[in-house]
């Protein structure tokens, strides 16, 4: 747990000295004496506490017994950890006696994040505190630096000399703190050279994996045989290592390293073994029963190190020894398992790094792969200190290489003469790029390709066409599609499946859980290298075709399902959103423009609803420039780029594609296309306040859609035609009734929804805030349903007016707060609109009238600029009168000066009386009012700052 220190002393930061205690042997205790311990332990914490706090220690962090501490002073450390031995040495523990104390200390630079520090200087302390025994104060070589001629006189150190921790990097000179009156004599340190093994020592720290590294050694306590899996470069081997350094203790004869992965002659696997457990051969007797009788009876620990190129040998040998040895444990290292009954399989997943939408240097680096990458780096150019653009690129590399450890490396040898920024515009051509491993890496580790070719080299022909043809995929498949797109010449579709399974058993393939059930994907690497694979083979033009094909009928299929508002359409559509967008660049580049056009207008709605409209607008712009001649599927591309640049409150372009629709259809008689054009150009005039032709347009679009025969676009015109009505002060009840009927019997959430918030602002500008209130409440579970965010936000803002109207800011502002969290990601700068004129409106009724000024104007030059002041302003009218209607006059007042700033008092004088009517009832005055006489009447009446 972390420590409940005050949060106003700020931890030591820079090179600190740590200080880590726990109890020696408290285990057995607790399950002696569990009444007695939780006494003792309580008074430990005391002492451990007290001693530290007075010698001004910062407790970060205490796990059980144990705690982690730091100090600016080293001196301050070892007189805290003097001052604990004592107390403890005095303290009379009954029953329980002794309570021993272990504790470790060393010094150097970490980093702190919420409060706990990270680093290597963090896991060298763990590692040091691990070798000692109850009593026993060691300190580190740099400790010891730190102190000399420091020391108290009455204190010293004994050099114990230089141990191999179980970190299995450098080996570290360790002392001991000798002091007066307390016990100087323990036996021999804890560390590895205390042990039977044969493991290296490592040249590179171990990343932080602590939930691999836990996952792994729980396996391999309750298995005799675990194999960790995993893709090349993963990192297997290392952790396999740590895992083995930290429970050399559970083998106490011996934790011994094979590595196989220089041995091609399946006869020397048995004589490897041997040579690592420190055995020889005998010319009489074959090397597995000189083998098996050298580990039979003993507790040893055999790390099989990378088995994928020799898999049946080392499975026939686990066998044999698992037989006849009942204390053998083996760990094996390998891209897929040995296949044996019993076994146990521990997948390792890359390093994990930061999404996309991950913000922050310090969010970045709290990842793995980035401290990985960074750390590498900083070991070929001591002198890197991160910038915020140097960690931006990091973030980038690492999202790229799929956290690969070997890739990570790879790429931080490259900032020799690379910046990070470099090193991330060349990652695609990665294969190039990431060369240059160690010498004293094996071959197929000094580069991103060898060992890329290692794994191929390995599979089966069939696995071969396979994975290569994948790499048409973008962002995963489904078996189905596999199966549709992948087949052919040497691969059956029925072969599929089997093959599929195989290339995942040799972690070349990612299996993910999904709703619509398991997706597969490559690591972006493998994507890459099997894309180089699918050309050297000729393959890219018919595998790019197959998947456009294949994902064209998929979006035609499942298009009108998903209009219809059916979830599961529209989630297994966006699903695909990679596909999707492969498949149409691919069709783009077809000579025939059809298939795009196609693709384009069946996309269309799907868009729409997810509020990918910049998207939608270039890919449509995209396929409209490929089409060579006028048609009826080019008048619906263009309608639906109307669609979208009206969203995107671009009128220029909005009118741009209604004409351009008009000319490519002619006099083809296509209701959908024309229907389609018809609804925009009504909402175009309800903008410009030209509300007859606003009626007539949806009205005419209605009329359309009915021709067709279906319920999904007559129930759409009809829900535009109530919104219009109800802009211009006519009655749409009966309209939206319908058209909420029609939506009902095609079960379609998203139309329910809209028609519901429809009727719910109806009721919100009639006074009926009760019947409001409960009609967005519906229409915000169906939306919800179906995830459209400006659906999502528009109910918020519904409720945001409710919750005013009844006097209720703050849940008006919970509301508003939700509306601009889902309009974070839509490019619609009319809805941000409103959120700014609701922002003002809440500043007003707080009293805060310079910041309802600032907002009021700035939605008006936003406004003016996108051509929607005429709509807005009539909108901001209605609200005007709601709000005088429930005795609200400032708000209403500041409401009829916005919409009068907005309104042209020539082009929209209806509008205008209206206000001018609103501003004499709040006046009390019934005389004619003007324009400028208005203007200062509602600001002196709403009582905003002066200059509004």
């Amino acid at each position: 747990m972390l420590d409940d220190q005050p949060l106003s002393r700020p931890p030591p930061s820079g090179v600190v000295t740590f200080l880590f205690t726990d109890i020696e042997g408290s285990t057995r205790r607790w399950e002696e004496h569990p009444e007695a311990m939780e006494v003792a332990v309580a008074r430990h914490d005391e002492l451990l506490r007290s001693a530290i706090e007075r010698h001004d220690g910062y407790v970060f962090k205490t796990i059980g017994d144990a705690f982690c501490a730091t100090f600016e002073d080293p001196l301050a450390a070892v007189l805290a950890a003097w001052g604990i031995q004592r107390a403890l040495a005095d303290e009379p523990w009954g029953v329980v006696a002794p309570i021993r104390v272990r504790a470790a200390l060393h010094a150097g630079a970490a980093e702190i994040r919420d409060r706990d520090y990270f680093g290597p200087a963090v896991n060298r302390v763990a590692r040091l505190l691990s070798a000692g025994h109850g009593g026993q104060v060691l300190l580190s070589g740099t400790a010891v630096e730190l102190l000399r001629d420091r020391l108290p006189d009455e204190a010293a150190v004994r050099d114990l000399g230089a141990h191999q921790l179980k970190d299995l990097t450098r080996p570290e000179r360790i002392h001991q703190l000798l002091l007066p009156d307390l016990p100087d004599a323990f036996p021999p340190l804890r560390t590895l050279d205390a042990r039977r093994h044969n493991l290296p020592v490592q040249l590179t720290s171990f990343v932080d994996r602590a939930v691999e590294l836990a996952g792994l050694k729980a396996a391999l306590a309750d298995h005799r045989l675990v194999t960790l899996t995993g893709i090349g470069g993963s990192g297997k081997s290392r952790l396999a290592l740590q895992a083995a350094a930290d429970l050399t203790d559970a083998y106490p004869d011996g934790v011994w390293l094979v590595e196989l992965a220089a041995i091609t002659d399946r006869d020397a696997v048995t004589s490897a073994v041997l040579d690592a457990i420190r055995t020889r051969e005998e010319s009489d007797r074959r090397p597995v029963e000189t083998l098996l009788d050298e580990l039979r009876d003993h507790t040893v620990l055999l790390i099989l190190d990378n088995c994928e190129h020799l898999l049946q040998t080392c499975a026939d040998l686990a066998r044999t020894i698992l037989a006849s040895c009942e204390s053998a444990t083996i760990l094996a290292t390998s891209r897929e398992g040995l296949g044996l009954q019993g076994e146990t399989i521990v997948a390792l997943p890359s390093l994990p790094f930061p999404d996309e939408d991950v913000d922050g240097d310090a969010a970045l680096l709290s990842y793995p792969a980035m401290e990985l990458l960074l750390d590498r780096a900083r070991a070929v150019r001591p002198d890197l200190h991160p910038t915020h653009a140097d960690i931006a690129a990091a973030a980038q590399i690492v999202r790229r290489l799929d956290g690969i450890p070997l890739a990570l490396e790879l790429a931080a040898a490259r900032v020799k003469v690379l910046s990070l920024g470099q090193i991330a515009d060349r990652l695609h051509d990665r294969f190039r790029l990431l060369t240059g491993g160690g010498r004293s890496l094996l071959p197929r580790q000094q580069t991103l390709q060898a060992a890329m070719d290692w794994s191929h080299d390995l599979l089966t022909q069939q696995e071969r066409v396979l994975l290569r043809r994948l790499a048409v995929f973008s962002g995963g498949w489904q078996l189905e599609s596999a199966e549709r797109v992948c087949e052919g010449d040497a691969l059956d579709a029925a072969d599929v499946l089997d093959v599929l399974s195989r290339l995942v058993d040799r972690s070349l393939i990612v299996v993910v859980d999904a709703p619509g059930g398991n997706r597969y994907r490559l690591l972006e690497t493998v994507r890459q290298y099997a894309m180089d694979r699918l050309a050297e083979a000729g393959e890219v033009a018919a595998l790019r075709g197959a998947h456009a094909r294949h994902f064209l009928d998929l979006v035609e299929d499942l298009a009108a399902t998903a209009r219809d508002g059916h979830t599961e359409a529209l989630d297994r559509l966006e699903e695909e959103h990679g596909n999707l967008r492969a498949a149409f660049d691919w069709t783009l580049q077809d000579t025939d423009p059809e298939p795009a056009l196609r693709m384009a207008t069946s996309l269309g709605w799907v868009w729409f609803v997810r509020g990918d409209w910049t998207e939608a607008s270039d890919a449509l712009a995209r396929a409209v420039a490929a089409a060579a001649s006028p048609s009826v599927l080019l008048a619906r591309a263009h309608a639906w780029a109307a669609v979208f640049a009206w969203r995107r409150s671009d009128l220029d372009a909005t009118r741009t594609s209604l004409e351009a629709a008009r000319e490519a259809l002619g006099a083809t008689p296509d209701t959908e296309a024309h229907g389609l054009a018809q609804l925009v150009r009504s909402l175009v005039a309800m903008t410009e306040l030209r509300h007859a032709e606003a009626e007539s347009c949806a009205r005419d679009a209605v009329a359309a859609f009915r021709s067709i025969g279906g319920s999904w676009g007559r129930a759409v015109g009809l829900a535009v035609l109530g919104e219009v009505m109800l802009l211009h002060g006519a009655d749409p009840g009966p309209v939206l009734e319908e058209a909420l009927s029609l939506f009902h019997q095609a079960a379609n959430p998203w139309g329910t929804a809209f028609t519901l918030s429809l009727l719910a602002h109806r009721a919100l500008l009639s006074g009926d805030l009760d019947r409001a209130a409960e009609l967005y409440g519906k229409a915000r579970v169906l939306i919800d349903q179906v995830r459209e965010a400006s659906g999502q936000a528009e109910t918020s803002m519904g409720l945001f007016h409710v919750g005013m109207l009844r006097g209720d800011p703050d849940s008006a502002a919970e509301e508003l707060s939700v509306a601009e969290r889902l309009l974070d990601r839509l490019q619609d700068p009319h809805e941000r609109t409103h959120v700014r004129e609701c922002r003002a409106l809440l500043a007003l009724a707080r009293g805060d009238a310079a910041k309802a000024t600032a907002l009021f104007r700035q939605t008006e030059d936003e406004t003016r600029a996108s051509g929607h002041v005429g709509g807005m302003g009539a909108y901001v009218l209605s609200l005007g009168t709601t709000y005088e209607r429930h005795h609200h006059p400032r708000l209403a007042a500041g409401l009829y000066h916005h919409a009068l700033q907005l309104l042209d008092p020539h082009a929209n004088r209806m509008e205008v009386d209206l206000v001018l009517q609103g501003v004499r009832r709040l006046a009390g005055d019934d005389r004619p009012i003007g324009l400028d006489e208005a203007m200062d009447t509602t600001r002196q009446l709403a009582g905003l700052a002066v200059g509004i």
